[in-house]
């Protein structure tokens, strides 16, 4: 194969890989610690720059690799900003150290990433906004810390299956979770359902349960939640219950055009349970919540109120009657 110019050093030899027809990589074969890593060099021709050097943004889609050298960004410390790796086969996170100061939005999607906890390698990202892991094997939402300023969180199509791991994102304004394994009940889980364990001291004691209903509560300004196509989503009540503590929550869906719908969309009265229990969310299912939906909710909150109180039943019941007698007596005017 003819080499291109600068490409491989002298202590390295140029390798062409392919994959199965998602297109084709190149990668240095490194003698050292990282065999088979993209270098800088072939980083840079891969995302078709001559260099790396004060780049701000840098995209590579479908050139096939698995790892990237720990060294492979330093070129571009200091001044990169995004940078978006798709369907390139990747299984480990690329070590960011060089570039977390800088970088606000981090995507790698379409990848075979099995773990979040390259973002604790990379050391604090204060300037990241946005974090697209979107389409990967992630079973676990962890390493997070590192992201405190995060207002976008893409982690559709994974393997996730628990709401946790997001106590420093106080300024997160969007989180897609469609397409995982999320439940709130897990009373059949082994790791956290409860059970006997080992203490520290040897002695046996009862492991408690996990509060399924935590894993939200860090949010405080997160607008838009999406978890259609979560198929252990089946108690409508139980997924409000878990979404009620989101005090800025304006648009939730649990079914869109893109994924199927989680069971808890097919509830009765799906809808209107869900306007009367989250009085902040303006969209649900991608259509907004109507003023007759809205109405509905208010008058069932109302009237559920007026059950406990009797005095109150006899007023607003006072008031219904007036009200029949005002409509029916302006009808007969009418007439």
């Amino acid at each position: 194969m003819e080499v291109p110019d600068g490409w491989a050093s002298d202590e390295s030899e140029v390798s062409e890989v392919s994959d199965s027809g998602r297109g084709s990589g190149f990668f240095l074969d490194q003698p050292g610690d990282h065999p088979g890593a993209l270098t800088e060099t072939a980083f840079a021709l891969a995302a078709g720059r001559a260099s790396l050097a004060g780049a701000t943004e840098v995209e590579i889609a479908f050139d096939a690799f698995e790892r990237v050298h720990p060294d492979a960004l330093r070129a571009c410390a200091g001044s990169l900003t995004h940078l978006g790796l798709m369907h390139n086969g990747l299984r480990a996170f690329p070590a960011l150290r060089h570039v977390s100061s800088t970088l606000r939005k981090l995507e790698l999607t379409h990848q075979s990433l099995g773990s979040m906890m390259g973002l604790a390698d990379a050391g604090a990202m204060p300037a990241l906004r946005e974090l697209l892991l979107n389409d990967n094997a992630i079973a676990r939402i962890e390493g997070l810390d590192a992201c405190p300023n995060l207002e976008r969180l893409w982690l559709f199509s994974n393997n996730i299956t628990r709401v946790e791991g997001l106590d420093a994102l106080a300024s997160l304004r969007e989180l897609w979770l469609q397409d995982n394994d999320v439940a709130f009940d897990d009373d059949d889980d082994d790791d956290d359902g409860g059970g006997w364990v080992e203490s520290s001291t040897g002695t046996v004691v009862r492991k408690e349960p996990r509060d399924a209903f935590a894993g939200f509560a860090p949010l405080l300004r997160v607008r838009e939640l999406k978890l259609a196509g979560n198929r252990r989503l089946v108690d409508l009540e139980t997924c409000l219950a878990a979404v009620a503590c989101l005090p800025t929550l304006e648009s939730l869906s649990f079914r869109d055009e893109h994924f199927a719908q989680s069971p808890v969309a097919a509830q009765p009265e799906y809808r209107a349970r869900a306007a009367r229990r989250l009085r902040q969310l303006r969209v649900l299912d991608a259509a907004e919540v109507t003023v007759a939906e809205r109405g509905a909710a208010a008058d069932e909150r109302v009237r559920a109120r007026c059950l406990g109180d009797a005095e109150a039943g006899r007023e607003r019941e006072a008031h219904e009657t007036k009200v029949a007698e005002l409509e029916k007596a302006r009808d007969g005017r009418v007439a």
